[in-house]
């Protein structure tokens, strides 16, 4: 009741929409499928960015007030559809939330930025030669943060790290279990290391290192164990979990 008539435009509540003289192929024709009226009239529409990308003219449509962008690495891709589906809604204000603005490259993070405020970035060419390029990476990184996240009036971006404590909200208390890898471990991982500064120089070798570290450092063995028993000793993390869970 405090936010008003919540309509669910998604899974069944999408299908009950559906205008009895239209059919989703009718989206494909530029011609608004659902019921507009219904939409505009609600308080509040929850829906999916698939729903928005497979029935765009109709949510297009609808003059919105606010757009609430949650999980908004769905459009880092500046070329999807369901991008572009997402930066035609009318809209008197958006705001964007996702834990990870920066997937890939920053393209990701224009991409997002100009659908939150279309053009404050410049276009897509234009950043991608001024930050993305070898030049840009190491002369004009700081300028980009700066437009972003330190603007005094008005930044595109506000950040709060898992570190940050919120008034109003407990502090947070973190229980460190300290273990130490089994010998098997502790040489899968030392192995893995060596490879890594072995690497140093090749395209994409930190993301390769990153990833058999991690996959060494939660289960060496390679899923090649016999019993339950044995799998959980060749991890240090995975005998701390057991101790943990039976604890519980």
């Amino acid at each position: 009741d405090a936010i008003g008539s919540v309509l669910e435009a998604h899974g069944a509540g999408l299908s009950s929409l559906l205008r009895m003289d239209r059919t989703r192929a009718s989206e494909q024709a530029g011609v608004a499928a659902l019921d507009l009226e219904r939409l505009g009239a609600a308080d509040v529409v929850l829906t999916t960015y698939e729903a928005i990308r497979d029935f765009q003219f109709s949510f297009g449509g609808v003059p919105w007030g606010v757009v609430v962008m949650d999980e908004a690495q769905k459009i880092k891709n500046p070329s999807a559809m369901m991008t572009d589906a997402v930066k035609a809604l009318k809209a008197d204000f958006r705001i964007a939330a996702t834990g990870t603005p920066v997937e890939n490259r920053l393209q990701d993070l224009w991409s997002i930025g100009d659908t939150v405020a279309p053009g404050y970035l410049g276009s897509l060419k234009e950043f991608h030669g001024r930050y993305e390029s070898d030049e840009g990476l190491s002369t004009h990184l700081s300028e980009l943060r700066e437009k972003v996240l330190e603007k005094p009036d008005a930044p595109l971006m506000l950040r709060r790290m898992k570190i940050d404590h919120i008034e109003g909200l407990p502090s947070i208390t973190r229980h460190v279990i300290e273990e130490t890898m089994l010998a098997e471990q502790a040489t899968s991982y030392g192995n893995a290391v060596k490879s890594a500064r072995g690497m140093s120089g090749q395209k994409g070798a930190v993301l390769t290192a990153l990833g058999e570290l991690r996959r060494v450092a939660l289960q060496p063995s390679r899923f090649d164990v016999v019993t339950d028993e044995m799998f959980f000793e060749t991890a240090a993390r995975l005998r701390v979990l057991a101790r943990v869970l039976d604890r519980i």
